[in-house]
């Protein structure tokens, strides 16, 4: 795979069921268990929709990296605590990019 080709990754079961990750990455790259926040304004900006108030993170959702045929595909594998990092760091700055790249997509057209 070169670098400009590009393919979706899908998100399976638990609170991320059915988010597509577009990546250009190869993917002998790919993270092989990845932990991800839920937070109400995160799940609502990964459907497209603009962040709402700022919601406490409580849990984390791992996922697993898992190849089905000829695709790869995280799998749910449980829940956790969110514990001591600092996630609504995280999620807080995902909702600020989301805002950013709407209001430059907005200032183009």
């Amino acid at each position: 795979m070169t670098s400009d080709e590009h393919y979706s990754l899908e998100f399976v079961g638990g609170p991320y069921d059915g988010y597509l990750q577009y990546v250009s990455i190869p993917q002998g790259n790919l993270i092989e268990t990845v932990a991800l926040p839920v937070n109400r304004n995160v799940l609502q900006v990964i459907k497209g929709e603009p962040p709402g108030r700022e919601s406490r993170t409580r849990t984390v959702a791992i996922y697993e990296l898992r190849q089905v045929g000829d695709n790869w595909k995280y799998s749910f594998l449980g829940s956790r605590a969110a514990g001591e990092l600092d996630w609504d760091h995280w999620c807080t700055k995902v909702c600020e990019a989301w805002r950013d790249f709407h209001h430059q997509s907005r200032d183009r057209e």
